[in-house]
């Protein structure tokens, strides 16, 4: 594998040395992740869903079924690279609709790949927690929604 085109500054971010989110780029990242185990390939997404945090939306999450789908990797060699692209296309999913750096990404990968530790999430201006706090809400009383029937069994 090519060293990468771009450094890493004091502050953990990339600073680039030649246009670094090409093709050629993508494609070794795409074969770092499918050299990690499925299981630190789901905690990558995580960590990536985490980073695309912003103040007043809820952080991006991956859908339950990843897990089985981790599980199915280790067992089959097509079900392994399967997960690979799964993963791989909501990387770059959340790097492009929630405006995640892609080099950031790449190089959390990097380090993540020769490490075994994820790098701590990039600072945001104003950035809070991932979710906000859950709200109560007004209390449901039986029969008041989803019901055709007042006393119907069926309602929450």
């Amino acid at each position: 594998m090519k060293p990468p085109a771009f450094r890493v500054d004091s502050a953990g971010m990339p600073s680039p040395l030649l246009p670094a989110d090409d093709l050629d780029t993508r494609r070794e990242a795409w074969h770092l992740l499918h050299r990690l185990p499925p299981a630190r390939r789901l905690a990558f997404l995580w960590w990536v869903c985490r980073a695309a945090t912003r103040p007043g939306l809820n952080c991006p999450e991956p859908v339950p079924a990843m897990r089985e789908h981790a599980r199915q990797a280790y067992r089959c060699d097509r079900a392994d690279e399967r997960f690979t692209n799964m993963v791989w296309v909501d990387v770059t999913a959340v790097c492009n609709q929630y405006e995640v750096p892609f080099l950031t990404a790449a190089v959390a990968l990097d380090r993540y790949a020769r490490s075994g530790e994820l790098p701590p999430l990039p600072s945001r201006p104003g950035a809070g927690p991932s979710r906000p706090p859950a709200s109560p809400g007004p209390a449901r009383t039986r029969g008041s929604t989803g019901s055709a029937r007042p006393g119907s069994p069926f309602v929450c």
